[in-house]
């Protein structure tokens, strides 16, 4: 159903500033795949009367995203907020399987590099899942929606963008 799905999203470029072209691109790649695939419906009681398709706006506030959503004529607004802290461990070990899998890719077989790839799946399924779980008293998404914000995510967190406390 269109009505339950993100439209558009951008991204602050002074709160998730890179010069990098190869970040650059790897954020549009994942901001391409939520777009093009994404189950996205607002739930919060406040808020729930927004038709969709949604239009986001993310930026940093306070250590956390900020999720400006607004409706398809931005006639409303609904800001939510999402700590990373739930998914720093997910982050951290996924940085290190992603660049495992890269340095596997150049020097070891293809059983070797289906095991590295089914952790990393594995991990991304995780944190996808975390992320519907926090956003499930405002906003109901299902995995595949969960999984693409971490890669969103991933590749904010993995370029400098320090979420920590």
């Amino acid at each position: 159903m269109k009505k339950r799905k993100i439209l558009s999203l951008k991204i602050d470029s002074d709160s998730f500033y890179t010069d990098l072209l190869d970040v650059k691109q790897e954020r549009n790649i994942a901001i391409y795949d939520l777009i093009e695939d994404n189950y996205f419906e607002i739930i919060n009681i406040e808020y729930k009367k927004m038709i969709g398709p949604y239009r986001i706006f993310l930026s940093e506030k306070e250590r956390k995203i900020l999720f400006q959503i607004y409706d398809k004529k931005k006639s409303t607004k609904f800001d939510f907020y999402l700590s990373i802290l739930p998914l720093k461990q997910v982050l951290i070990n996924y940085e290190k399987v992603y660049k495992s899998y890269f340095e596997a890719v150049k020097n070891l077989s293809p059983n070797m590099i289906e095991t590295i790839d089914f952790g990393r799946k594995s991990l991304h399924d995780e944190g996808g899942q975390i992320i519907k779980d926090k956003f499930s008293n405002d906003i109901n998404i299902n995995l595949q929606t969960g999984r693409r914000f971490f890669t969103l995510i991933f590749s904010l967190h993995k370029y400098g963008v320090n979420f920590s406390e």
